[in-house]
């Protein structure tokens, strides 16, 4: 259920309470702070509810408190909308005066929390942290961390509609980070034009390279020459880079594995604790992995205090494992071996690197990040 300031829905027996004003950075006005009295009411007389999450929309801001336009908008305000607003705050049962709210209640930070924002995420029984690599609840635990570290690797992501190579299910990684590297994946089916949407990523070692930010617009000729004689009779490399619909651009960036994600009540989840480089999409992965693990622990412990203490005893190790591999031998690592040892085109790949070297490369990492077929086999759901 949509309103105007808040989302609400119900998912096996958990509600989901989205802050839903992303352009005033999910600050409270009257109707918010009212919807969100609604909800929390809705979960506590529904029995086929059995926790709330809370969290806010977009990636900027979690809640960054009282509205301050507001007072402005309601000085021009009509009477009737002033009356409907005492209305509401008449109505309204603010989060922090729930001292005896029966079910669970998790904060999913997503951004800054802000004045009542906080008091917000206060109120909940958990907070999880999932506020990306620049986060300010990490910052909060390890105030002299500084700027990511850069890998000296510069990325140009894009998406364009084209015929569908190959399979139509490939995936490519050719090149070298010297000369330029691509990876390139189909993530749609074929529209009613026979086209599919292709992602791409270009990768070039750069000496130098600007604040990583995702929505940077990427210019063609700081990397697209690097692919002018990309054409095959299956894919033509420069026509897709031509002919994307946006070019994002993007340093390679992480930061270094932490000793520790819970702090009390709060932690620490996805790019928040384990910021990594993006090889194996393991930076989404990993995430999914932090969560379900999570909801597993919580679900299977009586106090969730002690629920996020497993967590963090699961699942820090396996990702700072992670972080260390995907600076040094990931799986791409195997397209400098094979440029190492074959400077010239070769007519059979097997005469640099034999299968099994191949084989042990991607094995070693799978076995790092968890994605092994013995542990995947072996190991029980981690939502019971």
């Amino acid at each position: 259920m949509d309103t105007n300031t808040t989302r609400f829905e119900v998912n096996d027996k958990v509600a989901w309470i989205t802050l839903n004003r992303p352009e005033a950075m999910n600050s409270l006005n009257p109707e918010l702070r009212w919807q969100l009295s609604e909800h929390l009411d809705e979960v506590e007389r529904n029995d086929d509810i059995w926790l709330a999450i809370i969290t806010g929309a977009g990636s900027r801001s979690f809640c960054a408190g009282a509205d301050l336009k507001h007072r402005a908008i309601e000085s021009q305000a009509s009477d009737q909308q002033k009356q409907l607003w005492r209305e509401q705050a008449g109505q309204t049962k603010h989060i922090a005066e729930r001292w005896h709210f029966c079910k669970p209640l998790i904060a999913m930070v997503n951004g800054f929390a802000l004045g009542g924002g906080l008091e917000i995420a206060l109120a909940c029984d958990i907070i999880i942290a999932a506020d990306g690599i620049h986060s300010t609840i990490r910052r909060k635990y390890y105030p002299d961390e500084r700027n990511p570290i850069y890998a000296g690797i510069n990325l140009w992501r894009g998406t364009t509609w084209q015929k569908p190579f190959l399979s139509g299910q490939t995936m490519i990684l050719a090149g070298t980070l010297k000369s330029g590297k691509m990876v390139i994946y189909p993530i749609s089916q074929p529209n009613q034009d026979g086209k599919t949407l292709i992602n791409w990523v270009a990768e070039v070692r750069t000496d130098t390279y600007k604040n990583n930010d995702w929505s940077r617009t990427g210019r063609l000729e700081d990397f697209a020459h690097r692919y002018a004689d990309w054409k095959f009779n299956w894919l033509d490399v420069p026509s897709m880079i031509q002919s994307a619909e946006q070019i994002l651009e993007y340093p390679m960036v992480d930061r270094d594995p932490v000793d520790r994600w819970v702090f009390g009540r709060v932690a620490l989840l996805g790019d928040s604790a384990h910021p990594m480089y993006s090889i194996g999409a393991n930076g989404a992965g990993q995430a999914i992995l932090d969560a379900r693990t999570l909801a597993g622990l919580i679900k299977s412990h009586n106090n969730p205090i002690d629920a996020l203490k497993a967590y963090e005893v699961d699942r820090l190790p396996v990702t700072a494992g992670v972080v260390h591999a995907n600076r040094s031998d990931g799986p791409d690592y195997l397209l400098e071996i094979v440029a190492e040892r074959a400077p010239e085109p070769v007519s059979d790949i097997h005469s640099v690197i034999s299968q099994e070297e191949i084989e042990h490369i991607g094995a070693k990492y799978r076995k790092i990040t968890g994605y092994d077929r013995d542990t995947l086999n072996s190991r029980s759901s981690l939502v019971p």
